[in-house]
């Protein structure tokens, strides 16, 4: 293994950690940027850790299928 390779895992590991801790600070409501900072900062780490963002656009037929999933466990059927 070459210095830059180590070096690069050395910086993607660093960024997921970062972000593990940026999610902590986030569920405590415990964040030190405004949401536009918070925002671009997250999106760095994420591009560091090799993290490829998702479509994360609301899916009713998803959503309807989940909920029947979850409808049906209460009554004890499927």
């Amino acid at each position: 293994m070459d210095l830059p390779e180590i070096i690069a895992i050395k910086r993607k590991t660093n960024a997921i950690n970062q972000l593990r801790a940026e999610q902590s600070r986030l569920a405590t409501n415990n964040r030190g940027l405004d949401d536009e900072g918070y925002t671009k900062h997250r999106r760095e780490l994420s591009r560091e850790a090799g993290i490829k963002p998702q479509d994360q656009r609301f899916d009713r037929e998803k959503f309807e299928e989940a909920r029947a999933l979850v409808s049906g466990l209460g009554r004890g059927g499927n």
